[in-house]
């Protein structure tokens, strides 16, 4: 989980400095990651409760 924040921070950072026909792949792959973490989470909470 920290490994998929930490590239969250780094492809954020990528995205502000992109030029403009970048930020739509950044983006996509920002959304990936969410979808990963809340994966993650939802998995980790049907295992403990």
């Amino acid at each position: 989980m920290k490994d998929i924040i930490k590239a969250e921070q780094r492809y954020k950072e990528m995205r502000d400095d992109a030029p403009s026909d970048l930020k739509s792949p950044i983006n996509t792959i920002l959304k990936h990651l969410s979808l990963a973490k809340t994966e993650i989470i939802e998995s980790e909470g049907k295992f403990n409760g």
